[in-house]
Formats: structure tokens, C-alpha cells, sequence
């Protein structure tokens, strides 16, 4: 989810250093144990973010201040970790969002979507939520030039699932601009830019979120993106972006499991190596998670990102939110899809 270009260039829907290059003495130590309990994992990450939260209900941005955005993405992740069972009082950041979310959410496409993701994950409507009509105004933000909306693919994404809480589709037009940008290997790049090997696992893996979120499921956009998703990983599961230097991290990881669960595939299943239980590597004995592996900090961006993944949900996240769940064929994919490129 996205704030800023900053914040989405490292948080949740912007952060490209992924994994490829790790040495695999490292990645074999990150490798979580047989008996590793993800509903565990997930109570004491519920716990460590809500130790975070500030006495107004938010949460703090990199300015050290509370801030909106990232109090919408702990929001999202705890919403994610009651679907599960778990017991989360989200009365104050609601409160705190409904005072300080209109401002934000007239900052940007990506933040107007956002806020109706939020909305619907506490089950408030997006259309009054903060006295504003959020997805109207996220639509605000389609870009005839582009037919995308704000600023690209991430804000694009992020529309779309503000729309799928409300049973509504983009326009035909920026389904074809998405098909239009996906690359040879089922790949979609952060800035749209179609070169090879631009693409990334975080905003193919949200644009597989987007489009099952609005029904979009029919031809091969999400089979090729699931594929290249497929072929983007190490023995231990971590997904990555290929470019030199990447290292694992915790959120390209989550977003992957994610995209994997919107799209009926089985992220614990031996044919993906057991990603799911890649995100548990990233755990701190504080209950949080890191960032990255090596060294391992608290880091609320990796947290907020990795609940939703272990509560099984993709986004959006709703209330009791049973997730539409796709029938793939992998196998048959390089056979039915000409496009596809190994």
C-alpha cells in the first residue's frame, strides 16, 4: 500500500529489492523449522504492532510523527489478523481515520485508494467513510494519456481493488493498458516500462491481486504473471526480483504469498517450495518482522506487510472476506499461452 512515492518505494507496494543473489549459507539458516506454527507467528506479530500504536490510534511514518498511511496498512493488517480469529480492537485507528483520512486521501490516487481499502477492511462504507466518497475519488485519478490511473501500474492496482470492495470494474480501456504493459515473461514492471527484465515480483503480484479483485480472470494475464512468480525463486522459496545485489526481503516475500492465495494456488504446496513459510524466516523474537534476513530488525513495514500473508487473505482484506479463488493450470500454460517466454 503506498502513502508516498517514498513510502511506496519501500513499504508495501514499492519496495523492489528483492531476492537473488543471497549467498545460500545465509538462506539456509533463514529457512524456518518443520514445526514453525504460522497462527503463532501471527498472534505474536498482531501483539508487537499493537505495542506500536500511538495514544491517538495511529501509527508513525519515517517522519516520526502519526501518519495516515501507515496507520491505513496496520489497519489492513490487523483487519487480516481478525478474519483469522484473532482478537483486535481497531476502535481508536478507525476513530483516527475518520478524522485525519479525507486530507490524505485528497494527497493522491494511490492514497484515495487506500482509504477505501481500509474502509471496507473495517467493514465501513468507502463511499462515506471520513466524510468522503474515497473510490470516487481515487477514479479521479484516470489519466486518459496513460488509461491508468495516478501516477501508474501501482496506483492502477491499488484502484482496483479499492474497486473490487464495491463489486465495480475499471473500464475496459485500462484492462487492455494493463494487458498492453505485461512483458514477455509475465512480468509487470514498478514504472510500466516494458523492457526486458524491468519487471518485478511486487507489482506483478499486486496487479494479480487487482485483477482477481475485480473478476478480470478470464484470458492469460494472470496465468503468465503467476508463472513468472513461479520461476522467480530459490530453492528455500524466498521470492525475488532479478538484479544484481537484491537480497531477500520480507515484503516482495508476503506480497508473492499473497498474489499466489487471490489466485487458488497453494503458497505451503512443494510446487512453490514452501514460500509461505519462507515469510516465518523473517520473524523477530519480538514478534515483529524484518525487513530483510541479515541483520534482523524490528521493522514495521515488514510487519504490516507479512500479517496479511500469514492470515491467508490477499487484498483487499474484508470482513470475513472469503477470498475468489482461481482454477490455474500451470503446467499447460507454455503450451496454451503463445506470448509466454520461458
Amino acid at each position: 500500500m503506498v502513502s508516498t512515492v517514498l513510502h511506496r518505494l519501500f513499504l508495501i507496494v514499492g519496495l523492489l529489492a528483492v531476492l537473488i543473489a543471497a549467498p545460500a549459507s545465509v538462506l539456509a539458516q533463514a529457512t524456518p523449522s518443520p514445526t514453525a506454527d504460522p497462527a503463532e507467528a501471527l498472534r505474536r506479530g498482531v501483539e508487537w504492532l499493537i505495542s506500536q500504536q500511538g495514544d491517538d490510534g495511529a501509527w508513525v511514518g519515517f517522519n516520526g510523527a502519526s501518519d495516515p498511511g501507515v496507520t491505513i496498512d496496520a489497519v489492513i493488517a490487523l483487519a487480516a489478523a481478525r478474519n483469522e480469529g484473532i482478537e483486535v480492537d481497531l476502535t481508536k485507528a478507525v476513530a483516527y481515520l475518520e478524522a485525519n483520512g479525507k486530507v490524505y486521501a485528497r494527497t493522491g490516487t494511490g492514497q484515495a485508494a487506500k482509504l477505501a481499502l481500509a474502509a471496507a477492511a473495517t467493514g465501513q462504507d468507502p463511499t462515506t467513510f471520513a466524510g468522503l466518497d474515497s473510490i470516487g475519488q481515487a477514479l479521479k485519478g484516470y489519466n486518459p494519456n496513460t488509461d491508468m490511473y495516478g501516477t501508474g501500474l501501482y496506483d492502477t492496482a491499488l484502484v482496483m481493488l479499492a474497486l473490487g470492495t464495491v463489486g465495480k470494474e475499471p473500464p475496459g480501456v485500462v484492462l487492455k493498458s494493463i494487458d498492453g504493459k505485461q512483458m514477455g515473461d509475465g512480468s509487470w514492471s514498478f514504472d510500466g516500462t516494458t523492457g526486458a527484465g524491468n519487471g518485478d515480483t511486487n507489482t506483478t503480484a499486486m496487479l494479480i491481486q487487482a485483477l482477481v479483485a475485480v473478476k478480470h480472470t478470464e484470458g492469460d494475464l494472470i496465468l503468465h504473471g503467476i508463472e513468472y512468480l513461479q520461476g522467480s525463486q530459490l530453492a528455500q522459496g524466498f521470492a525475488f526480483q532479478p538484479g544484481p545485489g537484491a537480497t531477500p526481503d520480507a515484503n516482495s516475500t508476503s506480497l508473492v504469498v499473497q498474489a499466489l492465495f487471490a489466485a487458488g494456488e497453494d503458497p505451503t504446496a512443494q510446487a512453490w517450495q514452501n514460500v509461505f513459510g519462507s515469510v516465518l524466516a523473517f520473524q523477530t523474537p519480538s514478534g515483529s518482522f524484518s525487513y530483510q534476513l541479515d541483520p534482523k530488525e524490528d521493522n514495521l513495514f515488514a510487519t504490516v506487510q507479512a500479517l496479511p500473508a500469514l492470515a491467508r487473505l490477499p487484498f483487499p482484506v474484508q470482513p470475513a472476506a472469503t477470498p475468489t479463488a482461481l482454477t490455474l493450470n500451470l503446467a499447460a500454460i507454455r503450451e496454451s499461452a503463445p506470448r509466454w517466454v520461458a
